[in-house]
């Protein structure tokens, strides 16, 4: 099979056809490849074996979610997906995305950049950052920005090929949501930038709420005080990382 130099995968519940609709409008126009990938329900056998070996996680302060471990199955589904058709790049969506710019503008944009990095977060704005690299696109100056601390939220993110076995590796034991694991970039190790500004915002409550994902939930003295431990050290390693 011959490599492919990009395309891009949409994370989406089969039965959520306002979002499948928003997902299509969008992309239609898309020079390469794109497809939707059917969300790993969190009612499906793969989510139930997982919950009662995730709900004792010493790196999340609360028992993860059936909403949280099938999101972190569709990541890791769309990461196979990926090595099987032999993509060097990706461009990964959850279905709650809205572009700020078309899309081939925004591919064109992320292959103007020549730094070496292992994924792109499209969306978020981190409070602090600096520059790694810069491009004027039309008449818009972007930057690949490390952050001090990378934002949560997976709703869209450019991910290289090289990255993948890390991933992978990685999600072979799940404890933590998908966005919190990528925040702990270190321990794969990953070379994660944020494009500033963002091209792509996140739109969930205009389509209905989180379909893939829910993580609201009560929090005895035990769990907050293992958050706050975990912040510390979290904090310690963006620090350590941030001033390299």
């Amino acid at each position: 099979m011959t490599r492919q130099s990009a395309q891009i995968y949409v994370i989406s519940v089969n039965d959520a056809h306002q979002r499948r609709e928003n997902v299509r409008a969008q992309l239609s126009g898309a020079s390469v490849r794109w497809e939707i990938i059917d969300a790993v329900r969190s009612d499906s056998a793969a989510v139930t074996d997982l919950l009662e070996r995730c709900r004792n996680s010493k790196k999340w302060h609360k028992p993860l979610q059936a909403g949280e471990i099938a999101c972190y199955l569709s990541h890791r589904k769309v990461w196979q997906k990926m090595l099987d058709d032999q993509v060097e790049r990706a461009l990964i969506l959850e279905d709650d995305f809205q572009l700020k710019m078309p899309i081939d503008e925004i591919l064109m944009l992320l292959h103007e950049f020549r730094s070496d990095y292992d994924m792109v977060k499209l969306h978020g704005k981190p409070k602090h950052s600096r520059s790694i690299e810069e491009c004027l696109h039309g008449h818009e100056l972007y930057g690949l920005h490390q952050a001090f601390s990378v934002t949560g939220i997976t709703v869209a993110q450019w991910v290289c090929a090289k990255a993948i076995p890390r991933l992978m590796v990685k999600a072979e034991q799940i404890e933590r949501p998908i966005d919190m694991d990528i925040k702990h970039f270190w321990e794969y190790p990953l070379t994660v930038y944020h494009l500033i500004p963002e091209v792509v915002e996140e739109v969930s409550v205009k389509l209905g709420g989180t379909s893939i994902q829910n993580r609201k939930s009560s929090k005895t003295f035990r769990q907050w005080l293992q958050r706050w431990s975990a912040k510390c050290i979290y904090y310690g390693n963006c620090i350590k990382h941030y001033h390299r």
